[in-house]
């Protein structure tokens, strides 16, 4: 996940706007998964929607062998 819609914000001033922890910038920085709450919350501090910070990256479904 990249913020880099809002050149204002760095991650380190989230922990501080948003009052995370130190985990959850580790998950971004990480390309982790990170809960919806998180996602909202950033989203609101950015005045942003979800699609404006993050990518989704496919992945192939496995195709059943029965």
């Amino acid at each position: 996940m990249k913020l880099t819609s809002c050149p204002c914000y760095e991650k380190q001033d989230l922990l501080t706007v948003l009052m995370i922890s130190t985990a959850i910038i580790s998950k971004l920085n990480h390309s982790k998964n990170l809960n919806t709450d998180i996602l909202v919350k950033i989203c609101n501090a950015l005045q942003c929607n979800v699609a404006d910070i993050m990518d989704i990256a496919l992945t192939p479904i496995s195709q059943n062998k029965e």
